[in-house]
């Protein structure tokens, strides 16, 4: 993504002066300076920082690719006795599950709210409203979107989901049991993008837009890149059409973006799975995964800052806006 979208910027000629990636493996980031070395020019390459915290402040365009849904959660299971939270114990030198009354009074209040059915088992994410909060308090001007698998809170708590949706996946094989393959398998849960915009307008930022991953690749002009396609040669466009079908399928990937303070500085901080990266300008966003309950759709939700109208320009200069049309959009970053 992160080689993609400098790669993209370049060719359209929309200069950076920064890629920023938060990496806090040593080994991954060696992973990731050896791609994009080979695979960059040296003038972009020269471009890419990476980093082993936030900075304080920062000024342009942050994307996280599939962050939240790596984030720590907590479990929670609706029972007619009231409500419980799963952890993992050690009993006889092996890992289970046992259920205790819930205590967090927050937790529980939350809960609460959503009138579950009973024996309804959910995720929650209090990591995940800390990291949007910490990343508004950190963005001074720019854009903050999330790209991740996710809902809306209507979505996420259907009837459907009484099971929760936490996964596993080790080697290409997908499977719901965290307890096995300890410390080899990656482990998710869903991103409820309802609380995700919560606290993003908690913390003070703006909600600019939530939409699917396939209506912000049609929005982003996937359709014309299509056209461009059509009178390519055949087996050059077949493929082209495959990985469209497949992005644009609208699955369970969310887009999330938030605004920052000050439109003509907005960067994008590209990243790959997990992680945070950055750079200026506007970003294309592009993802896909697959869940096996329906309905399911990609998401993305974006964010800027709270500022004064003057700073995003007239409402009638916003159509020019290179940012998707989406629902519950109220400004737009204008041409620069």
């Amino acid at each position: 993504l992160a080689r993609d979208l400098m790669l993209a910027l370049y060719d359209s000629n929309n200069p950076f002066q920064h890629y920023f990636i938060l990496e806090v493996s040593a080994y991954l980031r060696e992973v990731q300076r050896a791609k994009l070395e080979a695979e960059l020019p040296a003038e972009l390459f020269g471009k890419v920082v990476w980093l082993d915290a936030l900075p304080k402040e920062f000024n342009g365009f942050i994307l996280g690719n599939e962050v939240l849904d790596a984030l720590p959660i907590r479990i929670v299971k609706k029972r007619k006795q009231g409500l419980f939270e799963v952890g993992v114990i050690s009993d006889s030198h092996q890992f289970s599950w046992q259920e205790k009354p819930l205590k967090d009074a927050q937790l529980k209040q939350f809960v609460e709210s959503l009138n579950l059915s009973e024996d309804y088992t959910i995720e929650v994410c209090p990591a995940a409203s800390g990291l949007i909060a910490s990343l508004a308090e950190m963005l001074q001007r720019g854009v903050l979107m999330m790209i991740d698998y996710g809902f809306s809170r209507a979505e996420y708590y259907h009837p459907q989901r009484h099971q929760g949706t936490l996964m596993c996946h080790y080697r290409h094989h997908a499977h719901d049991d965290p307890l096995l393959y300890l410390g080899l398998q990656d482990i998710t849960a869903h991103v409820d993008f309802t609380r995700i915009a919560e606290a993003g307008v908690g913390a003070k930022l703006e909600l600019v837009g939530f939409t699917t991953q396939a209506q912000f690749l049609i929005n982003a002009g996937m359709m014309k890149f299509l056209e461009q396609a059509a009178d390519d040669k055949q087996e050059n466009y077949l493929p082209v059409v495959a990985a469209a079908q497949d992005h644009a399928a609208g699955r369970t990937h969310g887009v999330d973006g938030r605004t920052a303070r000050s439109p003509r500085d907005a960067a994008p901080v590209p990243g790959n799975r997990g992680r945070l990266g950055a750079h200026r300008r506007h970003p294309q966003a592009r993802r896909a995964a697959t869940h096996p309950t329906p309905p399911q759709a990609n998401r993305c939700e974006w964010f800027v800052p709270h500022g004064p109208p003057s700073r995003w320009g007239r409402p009638e200069s916003r159509a020019a806006a290179p940012m998707p049309r989406v629902r519950a959009t109220t400004c737009q970053i204008p041409n620069s």
